[in-house]
């Protein structure tokens, strides 16, 4: 193992050292205990890397292995894959080094750049890396699965420098911006060219220059060579999650600042577990004046470079940091608040940014195929029982007595239909919107809220409270540096999942007309103050109205019966609604509601009387969303000929015809088919997939059908249509 002075511009401490070594020991040294029990022979103490059992061995070569870029499907949800940085289970190096891993925990910022330089020395000593153009600071070390787990609202300082993870939700993030990690210095004075030194968040020049008989001390320049190194960071805000609040607060926001390869990692929206470490930093953004900001933004775009009083060389600045603002600052004027300077991050989703070691891909992508052995087994399982579609659909707000053809329509929305891209780049959708119409107390806002916990990436929100920005997006000044940025809004919040809207008829026009654009071509665009811009809303929407009056009258159309316009109407793929009729069924709901405040929730069974849990419902979920069938010639077909019954005027009498059918009801019954498909684990559309399809929606297109429909689930449970 080698030495490295340049760890530190002035000494190396003896605990640092010692962490470097015991960290090099522990990469070399540590084996996955499962593969001694699947038989491999871990008894021969030889040279530990030639051996195959190595644990991290395989992401250590990855980690030279930079030529070999992954370019994921800009659709999908894999980001770009991590270059420099090694993802360890926290578990594995306590388990190795538990009195050392108590010390890293406790003081992680002192012990992180030996942990750096220690998986250098391990590179260098035993994957013979050419390391002479590379530096240890090229590399990071994240851990991830450390179960000390704070909330925005829990974190204090005197947590601070603590390893530990924080869970939260993004609401904002800014651009990736260059920071100067280390770098050389040439004296003013006499040229000479200064040792490496390591900026540590804050622009550092050395404290003298080395050469004999100048005594130079603060007039130096950057000196760009090898031993430079400049890596990327952002800031994301994030906030508690709503489920977390406590009654009568207001969610809580913190910075987080991420580095290296966890940049554009996450997106507002995503719920991510961030594993990193408190810091107090100056809450200098508040104390400049308007001429400050201005000077801050010049800088950040590269301006007035000439002066060697800046954080990194012309065209790196980092953008504003306050390292000038804070010499105007005495230590009364100077505030503090808390950051959180992540490693790692991870979507609580069920995808972590990184590796587990050798055995999985170095991608954040968990993909739905890629499920693991017993998980795959349980699928398979459920998909082979003769009533599991029945079951599936009892598992949609199980809470909630009758409306069937409801959660069926609820189940094939969080599945959904297969996005498509044209030749010439038209996106098609896939996501299936669905529109609850009912009167008071019907469960519609249950269904919602069920609904939003569910999906992948859920959001609730009403159309009362909501604003046009606050569905979509805003432009809002960044408190540190003042400039525009955009924030997203409901409905870019829930991309790539689905937002519930509670009360739509109660939102205004002109904040429906908003959502236009958002519900079918899936896209914002905005043009504010400077900023123009198209951002991606790929959502599906879930939404609950009450009809004028408060009751639905059965004999009047249903665009006498609400508020919302013809426009917005056809764009949900389905129409429910909810009648509150009295009949010889209110008894039997009245049972199984004191039941349900009696026994509990029952749970839901195969015929086999194997309960399927809420969990296993959503693994069945993520499984089939990553089935991609193909419309057959049989159900292109069918599709076809019903699409023409849709139109002809004699098959129905206007009166009860909900809306003019357009092709949005061909596109829907598409995207209906491919969603039962998927959930059959059929790679293909098949004729009965559609029969499925085209009962459902002549149920949900004649509202004197669905209110028959209504009353008959009540008195009979009548299951879904069949396949």
């Amino acid at each position: 193992m080698q030495s490295h002075p340049n760890i530190s511009t002035l000494y190396i401490e003896p605990s640092v050292s010692n962490m470097q070594s015991v960290f090099y020991s522990f990469l070399a040294r540590y084996f996955d205990v499962y593969w001694e029990r699947d038989g491999m022979d871990i008894s021969q103490k030889g040279d530990w890397f030639v051996s195959p059992g190595t644990y991290y061995r395989t992401s250590l070569q990855r980690l030279m292995n930079t030529d070999e870029d992954i370019d994921p499907d800009e659709d999908s949800a894999a980001p770009m894959p991590i270059k420099r940085t090694l993802c360890i289970d926290w578990q594995h190096f306590i388990e190795y080094a538990p009195t050392e891993a108590q010390l890293l925990q406790r003081e992680f910022p002192r012990f992180r750049l030996a942990l750096s330089y220690g998986l250098f020395d391990v590179l260098q000593d035993f994957l013979n890396a050419e390391t002479k153009d590379m530096h240890a600071l090229m590399y990071d070390v994240a851990f991830f699965n450390v179960p000390l787990t704070f909330t925005v609202r829990s974190l204090r300082s005197t947590s601070n420098g603590t390893l530990c993870t924080l869970n939260a939700t993004v609401t904002r993030m800014t651009q990736v911006r260059p920071e100067l990690v280390q770098t050389c210095f040439s004296c003013s004075n006499c040229g000479t060219i200064s040792d490496p030194v390591l900026q540590n968040y804050t622009y550092t020049v050395p404290l003298q220059c080395k050469r004999e008989g100048c005594e130079n001390t603060d007039m130096w320049s950057v000196s760009h060579n090898r031993h430079t190194v400049i890596s990327d960071w952002q800031k994301i805000k994030v906030q508690e999650d709503s489920e977390s609040l406590l009654p009568g607060c207001t969610p809580r926001s913190i910075d987080v600042i991420t580095r290296g390869d966890f940049v554009e990692r996450a997106f507002p929206g995503d719920k991510i577990a961030a594993t990193g470490f408190i810091s107090v930093v100056p809450d200098v953004g508040k104390l400049f004046n308007q001429q400050d900001r201005r000077e801050l933004s010049r800088q950040s775009m590269g301006g007035d470079s000439n002066s060697s009083d800046r954080h990194g060389p012309a065209g790196m600045n980092t953008g504003g940091e306050g390292v000038e603002g804070l010499k105007k600052l005495g230590s009364r004027q100077l505030a503090y608040k808390l950051c959180f300077v992540a490693i790692a991050i991870s979507d609580r989703g069920g995808r972590r940014m990184g590796t587990d070691g050798g055995r999985s891909q170095n991608l954040v992508c968990s993909p739905a195929g890629s499920l693991k052995t017993s998980q795959e087994a349980l699928v398979m399982r459920i998909a082979q029982t003769p009533n599991f579609f029945d079951a599936l659909v009892a598992c949609v707000a199980p809470n909630i007595f009758g409306y069937k053809l409801i959660k069926l329509g609820i189940l094939l929305q969080l599945i959904g239909g297969v996005h498509k891209v044209t030749p010439d780049g038209t996106s098609l959708r896939g996501d299936i919107n669905v529109c609850l119409i009912g009167d008071a107390a019907v469960a519609k806002s249950q269904f919602l809220t069920w609904t939003a916990k569910a999906a992948p990436r859920g959001v609730y929100t009403s159309g009362k409270t909501s604003t046009a920005a606050g569905l979509t997006a805003s432009v809002a000044k960044d408190s540190d540096t003042g400039e525009f940025t955009i924030e997203a809004g409901a409905l870019m919040l829930a991309d790539n999942g689905l937002c519930c809207i509670d009360d739509f008829d109660k939102m205004e026009q002109t904040d429906m007309v908003a959502i236009h654009e958002a519900m079918e071509q899936q896209t914002i665009s905005i043009a504010k103050a400077g900023i123009k811009a198209t951002l991606r809303a790929r959502a599906s929407v879930l939404a609950a109205a009450n009809p004028i009056g408060g009751t639905y009258q059965i004999s009047k159309p249903l665009y006498q019966n609400v508020t919302m316009t013809q426009p917005v109407m056809s764009r949900f793929d389905l129409i429910f609604i909810l009648a509150d009729i009295s009949n010889s069924a209110d008894r039997i709901l009245a049972e199984r509601l004191t039941s349900l405040h009696k026994d509990g929730e029952v749970p839901v069974q195969l015929s086999t009387g194997e309960a399927i849990t809420h969990s296993d419902f959503l693994q069945f979920a993520e499984y089939v969303r990553g089935i991609k069938p193909k419309l057959s010639e049989e159900a292109c077909s069918k599709l076809s000929y019903a699409y023409q019954g849709l139109r002809n005027e004699k098959t129905r009498e206007v009166k009860n015809r909900m809306f003019r059918y357009t092709t949005r009801q061909l596109e829907s019954m598409i995207r209906l088919s491919e969603a039962v498909a998927r959930l059959h684990l059929d790679d293909e559309v098949r004729p009965a997939h559609v029969d499925m399809v085209l009962t459902l929606m002549e149920a949900s297109m004649s509202h004197s059908e669905v209110t028959a429909d209504f009353t008959r689930e009540r008195e009979t449970e009548r299951e879904p249509p069949a396949v």
